[in-house]
């Protein structure tokens, strides 16, 4: 079975993103990576069989660990800080927050690539 890996999996695209594959694609396994657990009220059954890892993306080892420990076929990056008025407040963190988060996900996925087929 293969397996995609969510980050920000909790939000409100990744809650979608989740109940699109659980119609379409019901051979997939699904992990994510968020700093919250999901709390979604639109997700068909089967959204308690998701691996979820709580974690901050900026922590270069435990993104090293979770990628190794799931092996994803797939990855889905939608972790952001992505509040607008926090934004405004902050533009240099978001910036830095969402650019860094990224980065440590690309760096861990050159050194170590787990995507072994670019079909879903």
């Amino acid at each position: 079975m293969k397996k995609i890996l969510i980050t920000g999996i909790s939000g409100f695209v990744g809650g979608y993103f989740v109940d699109y594959v659980k119609k379409t694609h019901c051979n997939l396994e699904i992990c994510g990576i968020s700093r919250n657990l999901p709390d979604w009220d639109f997700v068909d059954a089967g959204a308690s069989s998701i691996t979820h890892y709580k974690a901050d993306l900026n922590d270069l080892n435990l993104i090293k660990k979770i990628i190794e420990e799931t092996e994803p076929d797939y990855i889905l990056h939608l972790a952001a800080q992505s509040s607008v008025a926090e934004s405004w407040k902050t533009p240099v963190d978001s910036f830095l927050n969402n650019t860094n988060i990224f980065l440590n996900i690309i760096e861990r996925i050159s050194k170590n690539p787990p995507l072994t087929d670019s079909t879903l």
